[in-house]
């Protein structure tokens, strides 16, 4: 199983649980998919935030979270502090998207 994929399943296990007792019908691997491709998306428009390497560095924190197990506050903080940044490559995708 390569590393997204062990990603995707054991994100799913930590949280899966928890998200579906707040709203059982929320599909939790399919966003957990979402956010992946999200992130592999590659922005081919000019944007003034630069978002080149956000895939790198948010897989490798995912990576050492959900593959090896080393959750620390250094992972977390990098994590969330990148979170923004995927939120504007969230809103760029959708924009390209919808055209």
């Amino acid at each position: 199983m390569n590393d997204g994929n062990q990603i995707k399943k054991n994100l799913t296990k930590e949280i899966k649980s928890t998200i579906n007792t707040i709203d059982p019908a929320f599909n939790v691997e399919e966003s957990i998919g979402l956010y992946l491709k999200i992130l592999k998306y590659n922005i081919t428009i000019p944007h003034k935030d630069n978002l080149d390497g956000l895939e790198n560095l948010v897989m490798q924190t995912l990576e050492q979270c959900f593959v090896q197990d080393k959750i620390d506050k250094i992972s977390i903080g990098v994590f969330c502090k990148n979170f923004e940044q995927f939120v504007k490559k969230y809103t760029t995708y959708l924009r390209k998207v919808n055209q």
